[in-house]
């Protein structure tokens, strides 16, 4: 199991003192997801209020709890690929199992991730081309589909808390799948936790919308 190691060192050695409020929210969800029920949970604010060392501190925590606790954390510099948080996660969830599980939880996805990130796959025998439908739509209806059938794999094996740090710096893509997985979470061992800088999201910024529809949802 991992806490993600990119996010170990003095941050985490620091005593964390306050936010029981939020934490005990948390824990709640945490519990809930390890029941079967999906959750979404965000944590905002101002710069250096804490959110990333809130998210450490629940992290620990599900570790305690046997989950699989698994980071993507979204770059403020350009140039990262689409999708870049999610394939963060992807690779760490990659990191700490053997091949054969591997194999069996990427199932149909593998081609779709091998398109994104080829280093994600590593195949004996060569994966069958990706033959994706010339409708824009449609293809990404697949590939969202396969990505969430994937995490839903993933948390049957063991619950999972997957942490999305900085969403206010995340490409539209990575909103659009977040979007989509958190419809599917419902019966599902997850519970995913965004961090974002709430002053830096206006009406037009796009995680507004993603907010807006993560709201409407059950």
């Amino acid at each position: 199991m991992t806490t993600g190691s990119e996010h170990s060192g003095p941050l985490r050695d620091r005593p964390f003192i306050g936010r029981e409020s939020e934490l005990a929210a948390m824990r709640d969800a945490l519990d809930l997801a390890c029941a079967g029920q999906g959750r979404v949970v965000m944590l905002a604010g101002p710069p250096g209020i804490g959110k990333t060392r809130t998210a450490q501190q629940i992290a620990e925590h599900a570790v305690t709890h046997d989950m699989l606790v698994l980071w993507g954390r979204c770059p403020e510099e350009a140039g990262a690929p689409p999708y870049w948080p999610w394939l963060q996660a992807v690779r760490h969830y990659v990191a700490v199992h053997d091949d054969a599980t591997v194999r069996i939880t990427l199932g149909a996805a593998a081609s779709h991730f091998a398109a994104l990130d080829p280093q994600l796959v590593s195949s004996p025998t060569p994966l069958a081309a990706l033959a994706l439908p010339a409708d824009a739509a449609q293809a990404r209806f697949q590939l969202f589909d396969a990505i969430a059938g994937f995490w839903q794999r993933a948390a049957a094996r063991q619950p999972l808390l997957l942490v999305l740090d900085d969403l206010h710096c995340a490409d539209t893509s990575s909103l659009r799948l977040l979007e989509f997985v958190a419809s599917t979470l419902s019966t599902s061992r997850v519970l995913l936790l965004g961090t974002f800088r709430d002053a830096e999201v206006t009406r037009t910024h796009p995680l507004s919308d993603t907010l807006g529809m993560l709201a409407r949802q059950a």
